[in-house]
């Protein structure tokens, strides 16, 4: 999972101790690690005991490993002698590792750390990934080192203000995720995208019909939309990681002229966002998925009940009822607007 650094070169490596300090949500916790924190670490890979590739720099993934299971002490060496950096196993729960397995990572001083139980090993993946891609970007321009240390709202006001336009970031499902200050100027179509969080429908049939859409998802250049009567023109830039594209960002010209290198700020920012859109969709899924697994502990009466409380956000000593609904498959979309329905009635 590394790449080339934007504007050619190779990106410089995240540490071992940079990727535990990127991980927010506690997806990880580190068990020991006898060379210290600060080794460099070059991508993440999912261990394969069938493929003897070598792991020089890499954290490895044991996806297929239990804890417990006395295979585990010599899959860590055999993983240190490929040259991994550090090896993730899953969680043992509330049981420790076994002596052996820490004897096998201090004698060949590799890094050992566990995943959390409410955690699943995308949430790894991504977590690594969104690390690097922040090394990736680098700091060798204006741009970047305004933004660093903020998050995406942080960088489309900056890029706003480079562009001197309004800026409005997106994922793929057209769900607004950032946006800078809306001015009075702003037009109609920016003021309610902004208010209802998302793309109007119309909108996004429109930009299909008219390819748009297709252009700006195929491509790695920005595109241009010409004014259009009360639309302002705009330009959009696909936010891509890798081959993966993660979403899009657009700027409209509102009130004013958007600047001369307007295109080249955006097509920038597109690979200054790359690590902010990954680190917002890992926060959404990694807390959707706490969620649901302080929910099961609480049902089941497993783990811990405070813990648990404090990730449902719920108060120790409020009464609460469960609710469950049971979406009729047979009834097809309806069933599903109505769950949403449902869903949205519950949390008001």
């Amino acid at each position: 999972m590394t790449g080339a650094a934007p504007g050619g070169g190779t990106p410089p490596d995240a540490t071992l101790r940079q990727v535990l300090a990127h991980d927010e949500d506690g997806i990880l916790h580190l068990v020991l690690a006898p060379s210290g924190q600060d080794t460099a670490v070059h991508g993440v890979v999912i261990g394969e005991e069938d493929a003897p590739r070598p792991y020089d720099g890499h954290i490895v993934l044991a996806t297929g490993l239990r804890p417990g299971t006395g295979s585990v002490p010599d899959a860590v060496r055999e993983a240190a002698r490929r040259g991994a950096v550090a090896v993730v196993l899953r969680s043992g729960g509330a049981d420790t590792l076994p002596a052996t397995v820490l004897t096998a990572a201090r004698e060949t001083e590799v890094a050992l750390l566990t995943r959390a139980e409410w955690a699943d090993w995308g949430d790894t993946l991504e977590l690594v990934g969104s690390a690097l891609a922040f090394g990736a970007v680098g700091s060798e321009d204006r741009l970047a080192q305004a933004a660093a240390g903020g998050r995406l709202a942080v960088l489309a006001s900056v890029v706003a203000r480079y562009c001197r336009a309004s800026i409005t970031v997106e994922d793929t499902r057209f769900r607004v995720v950032a946006h800078s200050a809306t001015s009075a100027d702003a037009d109609g179509l920016r003021q309610s995208t902004i208010l209802g969080g998302r793309v109007p429908d119309w909108r996004v049939a429109e930009l299909r019909r008219s390819g748009l859409l297709r252009a700006l998802w195929t491509s790695r250049d920005v595109i241009h939309r010409p004014a259009d009567g009360t639309d302002p023109e705009r330009l959009a830039v696909a936010i891509r990681s890798g081959g993966e594209v993660l979403g899009s960002m657009w700027a409209a010209a509102d009130g004013g002229r958007l600047s001369p290198d307007a295109a080249d700020v955006l097509r920038r920012a597109s690979e200054v966002a790359v690590p902010y859109l990954l680190q917002h969709r890992l926060r959404g899924s990694a807390g959707r998925r706490r969620q649901e697994h302080a929910l099961r502990g609480l049902l089941l009466g497993e783990g811990d009940r405070r813990s648990h409380m404090w990730s449902l956000e719920l108060a120790p000593d409020v009464p609460c009822a469960v609710v469950v609904a049971e979406r009729d498959r047979a009834a097809g979309p309806a069933a599903e607007r109505s769950l949403q329905a449902l869903a949205l009635q519950a949390v008001a």
